[in-house]
């Protein structure tokens, strides 16, 4: 059940953070800190697996 739950908490921050990167072009105000929080986003959907998987190593 956790992995299942790891793999859609991931998926929702990669698809949201896409979303946030494409939108921010269009965005009418605060451009910079939309495509930031996409990225960040972006960077914290590959984060996650690879510190569950470390902490499943011990």
């Amino acid at each position: 059940m956790a992995v299942i739950m790891q793999f859609l908490l991931t998926m929702i921050f990669l698809v949201g953070g896409i979303f946030l990167v494409g939108i921010a072009q269009e965005a009418p105000a605060f451009n910079a800190l939309i495509f930031i929080g996409g990225i960040l986003s972006i960077c914290l959907a590959f984060f996650i697996p690879f510190t569950v998987a470390r902490r499943g190593m011990r």
